[in-house]
């Protein structure tokens, strides 16, 4: 799948409330960052939003801020042991310890590589519903972690649910549920949204 879900209540730009929402089926160092499972709002200007600038491919705010997960909204699990390493050229340059998503290896993943059981496969956006009333969306992000950090199989899942049109509300509701689950010996981590 795409691995991108757009909700909106309506077509009328000017007006409009617009959730984007982000969870890949696998991961790719140059064309992705370390956002799986975040989403941004916006209603008549940007309200939670991708932070960081752009300011040159490769710098060090680019490494350890503009594409790393403290820089989405997603969510970030602090452990103080963990080290993040990118490779660049031949050789590896370390990065600031955010908590976040690790670096993919490799960086430019083979079809079978991405493909369900590779190395580079992740669960991505695995329930989706839409109506007139609502949009439901479901995304499995604990791959994008490390396996020493979050349960592999529910170690960071996001719901969300948008409701276009409700009786006693004159804009949309959102509603936003995480489960973080860390490995049993981490559980004490430090989980921030």
């Amino acid at each position: 799948n795409a691995g991108s879900v757009l909700m909106r209540d309506t077509w009328d730009y000017k007006n409009a409330t617009l959730l984007e929402f982000k969870s890949a089926s696998f991961s790719s160092r140059n064309h992705q960052h370390l956002d799986q499972n975040s989403f941004t709002l916006f209603y008549k200007s940007p309200l939670l939003i991708d932070s960081g600038y752009y300011d040159d491919y490769g710098s060090s705010h680019w490494r350890n801020y503009y594409t790393r997960t403290v820089a989405h909204n997603s969510i970030t699990v602090f452990d103080s042991s963990e080290q993040f390493f990118r490779r660049l050229g031949s050789g590896e340059n370390c990065c600031s310890n955010d908590g976040g998503q690790k670096f993919p290896d490799p960086a430019n993943p083979t079809l079978e590589q991405i493909m369900p059981g590779g190395i580079s496969a992740l669960d991505g956006i695995v329930g989706y519903t839409n109506t007139t009333s609502y949009s439901y969306t479901k995304g499995n992000a604990s791959k994008a972690y490390s396996a020493e950090k979050l349960d592999q199989t529910n170690g960071f899942i996001r719901e969300i649910i948008f409701l276009r049109d409700e009786p006693f509300w004159d804009k949309p509701i959102i509603v936003i549920f995480d489960k973080v689950t860390a490995k049993r010996n981490k559980a004490a981590l430090n989980k921030r949204f």
